[in-house]
C-alpha cells in the first residue's frame, strides 16, 4: 500500500509520516509539497517520490490513499481533487470549515467506493478503549466537561489566518469528537461565545461551548489558544466520575491514566502508550480491507454538524 501526502505541515511531518513508516502494509511515501527541499529529508529510508505539484502527484503517484495535510482553506479543493481520482482520503482536522462541503465530499466518496475519513485522532489512543471497558450502567447519563487550551501562539501562526484559521476550526472538532464519543447523537440545543479575539478582530482566539443531549446528558467546554495549558475531561455519572489529562493530544510514548471515582473511593487505570496516528491509519486500513466506510463517514458528518452548530450559534461575549 503505498500513501500521496499532499502538504508537508508540521503534524505531517511529527506524527503522520513517523506512523506510517512503522505500519508494515505501507511500502512507499510520496509527498506533494510547493517545498521540495523541506519534504525530501522526511522521505529517508522510504521508497518515495517528491512532487511540487498536487496536480502532477495525483497524476503520477501510484498511491490508493492520499493524506491531506494542507492549510485549512486548501483542504475541500483537494479532498475533491484526490476522490475524484477514486483514491481513499485522510484529512487533518478540519477537513472542511462546514457542514455543506461535508456533505458533498461524503456524497462523492461513497459514489467512487472510497472511504473519506478525518484525522481527529485522539479517541484511537489505547486509553480511549480503555475507558471504554469501564462499567458504566444502562443508559447513564453523562455530563461531560472538557478544556484545551493553550498559550497564544507567534502572529503568524496559521491559527491567525482568517481564511480558515480561528479557535472553532482548529479546535472545534475535538469537542464534536469527544460529544460523539460519548453521546452517540447529536445535540437538542447548543449555545457557543466567543471569548477572546486576535488583535486585529478577524478570528475568535477561544471559545465557550454548551450542548444539550437528550437523557439528561450535557457537554460544556472551553476551548483556545490564549491562556495556560490546559488538555483534560472530567465527566460525572451516576456513581461514576472520570478524569483524562493530555487526553487531546496524547504522547505516543507515555502511559496515561484514567481517574476513576466509584461510590466515593478514587481509583486509577494505566493505559498503555499508543500512537493514536498509527492507530487511526491502521483503523482506515481495516476499513479499506473490509469495504467499511459507512463509520468514518457518519463520524465525519456528526462532527461537521456539531462544528457548524458552533459556528451558527457563536455569539460574542465581550
Amino acid at each position: 500500500m503505498r500513501v500521496l501526502i499532499l502538504g508537508c505541515s508540521s503534524i505531517a511531518s511529527r506524527r503522520v509520516i513517523p506512523a506510517l513508516k512503522s505500519i508494515p502494509c505501507i511500502d512507499g511515501i510520496d509527498i506533494a509539497s510547493r517545498h521540495k527541499s523541506d519534504a525530501a529529508p522526511n522521505l529517508i529510508s522510504q521508497d518515495g517520490t517528491v512532487y511540487d505539484s498536487i496536480d502532477v502527484a495525483l497524476a503520477e503517484s501510484a498511491a490508493e490513499i492520499v493524506y491531506v495535510s494542507l492549510e485549512n482553506s486548501a483542504h475541500t479543493d483537494a479532498i475533491k481533487a484526490a476522490l475524484e481520482t477514486g483514491r481513499h482520503v485522510i484529512a487533518d482536522k478540519p477537513a472542511t470549515l462546514n457542514l455543506k462541503d461535508a456533505e458533498r465530499l461524503v456524497t462523492l466518496a461513497e459514489s467512487k467506493n472510497v472511504i473519506f475519513a478525518e484525522a481527529t485522532v485522539f479517541l484511537d489512543h489505547p486509553r480511549i478503549a480503555d475507558l471504554s471497558a469501564i462499567p458504566r450502567g444502562p443508559n447513564q447519563p453523562y455530563r461531560i466537561h472538557a478544556c484545551f487550551s493553550f498559550p497564544p501562539l507567534p502572529k503568524d501562526n496559521f491559527r491567525y489566518d482568517p481564511n480558515g484559521g480561528g479557535a472553532i476550526n482548529d479546535l472545534g472538532p475535538y469537542a464534536a469528537a469527544t460529544c460523539r464519543y460519548f453521546f452517540k447523537i447529536d445535540p437538542l440545543e447548543m449555545t457557543c461565545y466567543a471569548l477572546s479575539h486576535s488583535d486585529d478582530k478577524k478570528v475568535e482566539t477561544a471559545f465557550s461551548v454548551t450542548a444539550v443531549y437528550a437523557g439528561g446528558g450535557i457537554f460544556s467546554g472551553t476551548f483556545g489558544f490564549d491562556t495556560e495549558y490546559q488538555n483534560w475531561i472530567q465527566g460525572t455519572g451516576h456513581g461514576l466520575a472520570i478524569k483524562l489529562d493530555r487526553v487531546f493530544t496524547p504522547p505516543p510514548d507515555m502511559a496515561l491514566e484514567i481517574g476513576i471515582r466509584r461510590n466515593n473511593a478514587f481509583e486509577t487505570i494505566t493505559s498503555s502508550p499508543g500512537d493514536c496516528f498509527t492507530a487511526m491509519i491502521n483503523r482506515v486500513l481495516n476499513g479499506i480491507e473490509t469495504n467499511a466506510s459507512a463509520e468514518f463517514h457518519s463520524a465525519l458528518l456528526q462532527d461537521a454538524r456539531f462544528c457548524d452548530g458552533l459556528r451558527s450559534h457563536i455569539k460574542e461575549s465581550v
